[in-house]
């Protein structure tokens, strides 16, 4: 089949634009869901990792108020035996909510250090689906690319250097 303009004139690529364009939707609805993930991920773990810190913050905000109530409390009763009591009040409520923190922070980091890994796998598929693509749907290309999920440059061995694109999901 001869692909021409409405004038007749010949078109430069001779390939079926309408199966491209339907190649073509069907990657970006096979891709779409799989970057609404990567969304939904970011979103969840951005939650959870507010309400850490909120919950951290929290215990500081309630160790140092405890201390000043205390330190108020001591000071209005004006008896140096309370001292200790209020002392040992205080060391108890440190050592408690430090141990509190630790895991709250232990948690923060498994997190962290979770959704990276979580965002690879997503990344891949999607450069799975879109090499796919890539490859069969660029016409008269002159240059190039590889598709990864990080930036870089490569040299060639037919002596062009190529990029490598970095698609940020």
């Amino acid at each position: 089949m001869k692909y021409i303009y409405q004038d007749s004139t010949e078109l430069p690529v001779q390939r079926d634009f309408i199966e491209d364009l339907k190649i073509f939707l069907d990657i970006a609805s096979r891709v779409i869901p799989l970057e609404n993930s990567i969304i939904e991920i970011k979103c969840e773990h951005k939650k959870a990792l507010h309400e850490l810190n909120s919950r951290i913050k929290g215990m500081n905000d309630f160790e140092e108020k405890l201390g000043l109530l205390l330190n108020k409390l001591v000071n209005e009763v004006n008896i140096e035996d309370v001292v200790p009591c209020s002392n040992s009040i205080l060391h108890i409520c440190s050592e408690n909510l430090e141990k509190k923190q630790e895991v709250l922070e232990a948690e923060y980091r498994k997190i962290e250090s979770g959704t990276a890994h979580e965002y690879r796998k997503f990344e891949s598929r999607i450069l799975e689906v879109l090499t796919r693509f890539l490859i069969s749907g660029v016409y008269g290309a002159e240059k190039r690319f590889e598709l990864s999920s990080r930036g870089e440059w490569r040299y060639r061995r037919d002596g062009r250097f190529g990029f490598r694109l970095a698609v940020p999901l």
